[in-house]
């Protein structure tokens, strides 16, 4: 079999040098054609002879799938020929296609600022991801079942552009798309490329450079008490009976009703709490001694639910589908909604059994609280007693650890760690009537960042008078008067948009339009209206 394959390479071989004595045999040819037509004044290129090469090409063969590679590799020669040629008479050539071309220069137009976008293809093709990419997730764009269609929409003025693809990565050139620009005398303006073949590779890995990713505007997690939970999936663990229900239920009201939670500032929404390991006589007596007969409509209570993995999923998506402004999930206990599969857990699975429930959270935007129980044994670091593997806490996006020195004690720590947010320890003690929480003091005071003067000067570009401006990256510094060179201005306003709209309130939008890249600022700001009392 060796020597089969040696003989075979060897064949390949001489074939190689055939097709490399053929080509450069060809390219003299097309050269002293090209002397003839410029001695003659006639035209370099011939669109016609050019289709007869490559009808003649596909002719060679009756294997449909050989026809296009052999159209491939032509249009791939005719192409080098083309350059070849204009590299020896020096670009002039006389023809009516370079007339057409000069003329339809001298038309341009400026770009349009809201275009008419249609493209060949359904809603989610490439050609629709072109189009957003290029003119802007706002442009008003439109699926056509033809290339034909495009081109004749755009030629009657039914759309400002078309989008349709020139090349693909298995056959090459599209000829129809080449074809059509021709006769309907239209013209490429830009070109973009999308690495589909790639990213169709199951061995593909995404990547992005620092430069792309310094260009991306990313929003930051959205807060439910600010500086102590935010969106995703965060984990109450402590001993039984020490009072993480009541600190949970207590939770749970401060942010269905909009009220501040120990001086941290809370954002109101509805919320779920599933007391699994209570029935709705005692939670009914709980929320009365903690905040009298006063209700809300905004907290719901479940004391059943389905397993993970087995129901609770589609539960808490209907929930949260029927009320849109829900902020929290509570989930007392983890082990009440957890398959019970053997006496101990691994690593994997408890990752995956938080996994769950942090993908939940981040597909919502809710935060999700799972009460869980520690060990009685002491470990180095606190946050080991959390029982279980560390699969939990490596999942999770943050922890709430609550201990007791002694339960007669109505002292409690509460150690909060978060993968963006401040650790801190939280000095707490219970009031014996209610049986409210009441917070003593912080260990560690919350790290403030220094004032950002860039922030500020953008910031005072709008204000509730004047709630919205946007112009291009050179237009905004020339606003804010720095002297910081426009890419460094947009790169920190990119990172740095979360802290503009929670410092300022305002919203920074970075998009890249037809037009440009266009900067968007918009005050959040809604004054409280005024109301008049009338007989």
């Amino acid at each position: 079999m060796e020597d089969c394959l040696a003989a075979l390479r060897q064949e390949v071989d001489r074939l190689d040098d055939q097709i490399a004595e053929l080509f450069l045999k060809r390219m003299e040819v097309t050269g002293r054609i090209g002397a003839c037509k410029e001695e003659l004044g006639l035209p370099l290129m011939d669109p016609r002879r050019e289709l007869e090469v490559l009808r003649s090409a596909a002719a060679e063969t009756l294997d449909e799938g050989r026809k296009l590679e052999l159209a491939h590799l032509f249009e791939t020669v005719l192409a080098l020929s083309r350059r070849d040629l204009r590299r020896r008479v020096g670009g002039n050539d006389p023809g009516p296609g370079y007339s057409r071309c000069q003329r339809a220069e001298a038309a341009a137009r400026q770009p349009v600022e809201r275009p008419r976008v249609v493209y060949q293809g359904v809603a989610g093709a490439y050609s629709e991801m072109a189009s957003l990419r290029f003119f802007g997730e706002d442009c008003r764009c439109q699926g056509l079942p033809t290339f034909e269609e495009v081109f004749q929409t755009v030629a009657q003025g039914g759309a400002d552009y078309g989008v349709v693809p020139i090349e693909n990565s298995s056959t090459g050139a599209i000829r129809q798309v080449y074809e059509l620009l021709g006769r309907y005398e239209c013209y490429i303006v830009e070109e973009m490329y999308r690495r589909i073949q790639r990213m169709s590779d199951p061995a593909y890995l995404h990547t992005v450079t620092l430069d792309e990713l310094m260009d991306n505007v990313f929003e930051g997690k959205p807060a439910v008490i600010e500086n102590l939970l935010y969106t995703g999936a965060y984990i109450l663990a402590g001993a039984p009976k020490i009072g993480k229900s009541f600190l949970v239920a207590q939770i749970a009201h401060h942010i269905s009703t909009g009220q501040d939670l120990w001086g941290y500032k809370v954002h109101q929404g509805t919320v779920l709490y599933l007391a699994l390991e209570d029935d709705e006589s005692r939670l009914q007596r709980r929320m009365f001694r903690m905040f009298g007969v006063e209700g809300t409509s905004s907290l719901h209570f479940a004391t059943n639910a389905k397993m993970i993995g087995s129901g609770l999923d589609e539960q808490l998506e209907k929930f949260v589908r029927e009320h849109s402004d829900t902020k929290l999930i509570i989930v007392d206990t983890l082990q009440k909604v957890r398959e019970a599969v053997s006496d101990s857990y691994s690593y994997s699975s408890d990752y995956e059994v938080i996994g769950k429930l942090k993908q939940f959270a981040d597909r919502y935007g809710v935060c999700v609280l799972i009460v869980h129980h520690t060990r009685k044994q002491p470990a180095g670091d606190s946050f080991e007693m959390i029982s279980g593997t560390t699969g939990l806490l490596g999942c999770a996006d943050g922890a709430l650890l609550m201990q007791m020195e002694k339960r007669t004690n109505s002292k409690a720590t509460l150690e909060v760690v978060g993968r963006d947010q401040p650790d801190q320890r939280l000095y707490l003690s219970k009031d014996q009537e209610s049986l409210v929480w009441v917070l003593d003091h912080a260990e560690n005071e919350l790290w403030k960042q220094p004032p950002d003067p860039v922030l500020e000067a953008v910031a005072k570009i709008v204000s509730a008078d004047n709630r919205e401006w946007e112009g291009s990256p050179t237009e905004l510094a020339q606003a804010i008067q720095t002297d910081m060179a426009v890419n460094r201005l947009t790169k920190h306003l990119n990172v740095n948009a979360s802290r503009l709209l929670e410092e300022h309130q305002v919203k920074y939008e970075n998009k890249t339009k037809h037009a440009g890249r266009r900067i968007r600022l918009t005050y959040m700001v809604v004054e409280a209206p005024a109301f008049e009392v009338i007989e």
